[in-house]
């Protein structure tokens, strides 16, 4: 709502016949300039929230919350590249409340009451210590799969599998990116574009992979590659199957179960494909796609 005062501001500008007409057209958008909405002087105080709306928030309660900065190994005292600083708790709760919901930093204001600038420079500084502080566990959780290997082959069993040893599901995502331009200073030759589409979704887009395990966690998460390229090639540039090589104390004789397109390996069990198939060679299809739903659940978070 325009004050008063603005207004007349407005209808002085307009009439003033002494001003030129460019330089009236300059004070008249600068009326059209987004107004910069207040930022109280208040600190962002996890302890004030109930569990209720610490979850709706941040997904995790008050408790699991300050868990989860403990396990992250997160400082009381967090500083970025920038010079922006903050608590622990408030650097991982930009992040979760980031990462929790499409939203907006705009809209993130309202809950820790800094600017859209601040709030990207402290999640971004936030992903980058988590990737760098735990990328071996993103890549593949070992120390997990190791533990509860056979819990996770006897649970896919025990659901109807017709084979045995599988203990995960392998799936990749195509997650949606606007249509890239050129590079000021890349290859004369360079179709950023042409790599990033991907001719089956009809879109631009990046490649993920991950692998869920039956009680519901990514075990294995890779990526990004260009949207144009297969799942298999994105399998096999992860350096997935020799990362099981070299731990076969604990992958020998297990499997994950994808879909045709992941053909028959070492490691892979797939479903049948082609016209030809078996009524026995269907009904595995069928109970062994029934099963690989979890994964598609997990990665369209």
């Amino acid at each position: 709502m325009v004050s008063s005062e603005t207004a007349l501001l407005q209808w002085y500008i307009a009439k003033n016949k002494y001003m030129s007409r460019k330089k009236k057209l300059r004070f008249m958008l600068l009326f059209d300039q987004v107004e910069r909405p207040s930022i109280p002087a208040v600190t962002f105080d996890l302890a004030s929230y109930t569990d209720a709306n610490s979850e709706l928030e941040f997904r995790f309660d008050v408790a699991g919350v300050y868990e989860l900065r403990s396990l992250l190994r997160i400082s009381d005292t967090v500083v970025t590249a920038h010079g922006d600083t903050c608590s622990g708790d408030t650097a991982l709760c930009v992040m979760l409340a980031r990462l929790a919901f499409p939203t907006r930093y705009y809209d993130m204001m309202k809950t820790f009451e800094r600017g859209t600038a601040w709030l990207c420079r402290v999640l971004l500084h936030m992903i980058d210590y988590v990737h760098d502080t735990f990328a071996d566990k993103l890549f593949m959780a070992e120390s997990i799969v190791s533990s509860r290997m056979e819990e996770y082959c006897e649970a896919v069993e025990a659901k109807g599998a017709p084979t045995e040893g599988v203990f995960g599901f392998p799936d990749g995502t195509k997650v949606a990116i606007c249509r890239p331009s050129p590079r000021r200073h890349g290859e004369r030759d360079e179709n950023l574009q042409k790599h990033l589409y991907s001719g089956h979704k009809r879109i631009h887009c990046l490649n993920y992979q991950a692998v869920t395990a039956p009680d519901g966690l990514c075990i294995y998460f890779w990526g990004p590659m260009e949207g144009r390229r297969h799942d298999s090639t994105m399998l096999r540039e992860s350096g997935l199957l020799e990362y099981f090589d070299e731990h076969q104390d604990t992958f020998e004789g297990k499997f994950l179960y994808g879909d045709p397109a992941y053909g028959a390996r070492k490691y892979i069990v797939s479903g049948y494909k082609g016209n030809s198939v078996s009524a026995d060679e269907s009904d595995f299809n069928s109970e062994m796609s029934r099963l690989r739903k979890s994964v598609e659940w997990n990665i369209s978070v």
